[in-house]
């Protein structure tokens, strides 16, 4: 009898938790759309404060998934008040190092150097925190904020590295990026072949998306300028 109860308890149990996962998924993908296919950020945020939206998330994690959100919405005030929040509350050192990579992202828009050595230097130190199976996208990551700081200081020293990465990508947009980033640092370094010829191989590849009229724009106007923006 002991044993009809024991089994008949652990279907119970394992069906909820199929369920319970089920539900999870539906929710995850749910959110996902709202944010990132349709864009609705208002609608997003909305469905992040409902009920059963804490029923399977963490309140930490919560908070951490309205960064986009706002700023998406540019919501400097509330990202600000949600950034020092997050910096008082215990996270795993993989959320952090998630959450200092979304910072670097805002504070290049605001180019804002200083924070964004403050906040390399802490992904560093939880680089070193981090268990991980592989260090690849940790190490990536941290390669990318390098990318980044040099730009913001006009220095063209990651000129050849931007060139090889928009190789790698291929026909991608994230390649059209990368040979953008690679023109603005050949532009750094004074050489301006280099950096017109690496802003067409971006304008190919950005067709349709903000960069293409600004790159129309400077290669129209013949003047290279442009790219130190």
């Amino acid at each position: 009898m002991f044993w009809k109860y024991f089994i008949g308890s652990m279907l119970i149990i394992g069906f909820t938790y199929l369920v319970y996962v089920f539900l999870y998924r539906q929710k995850f993908v749910k959110l996902s759309e709202m944010l990132y296919v349709n864009a609705d950020a208002e609608a997003y945020l909305k469905e992040l404060n409902k009920f059963s939206t804490s029923i399977f998330f963490q309140k930490k994690l919560v908070e951490m998934m309205k960064i986009d959100a706002y700023m998406m919405l540019g919501e400097d005030d509330k990202l600000e008040s949600l950034f020092d929040y997050l910096s008082k509350t215990k996270l795993r050192a993989g959320d952090e190092f998630v959450v200092a990579q979304k910072k670097i992202g805002y504070y290049s828009i605001k180019k804002d150097i200083v924070k964004i050595k403050e906040t390399y230097a802490r992904m560093q130190e939880l680089r070193n925190i981090i268990k991980a199976k592989s260090y690849e996208t940790y190490d990536n990551a941290l390669v990318e904020v390098e990318y980044m700081v040099a730009l913001l200081e006009k220095d063209g020293k990651f000129a050849k590295d931007l060139a090889n990465k928009g190789n790698q990508a291929g026909e991608t947009l994230i390649g059209g990026t990368y040979y953008y980033k690679a023109a603005q640092s050949y532009y750094y370094q004074n050489d301006e072949k280099n950096a017109k010829y690496f802003l067409e191989k971006a304008l190919h590849l950005l067709k349709g998306t903000n960069y293409e009229k600004k790159i129309k724009e400077i290669l129209d106007s013949n003047n290279l300028k442009g790219l130190d923006d």
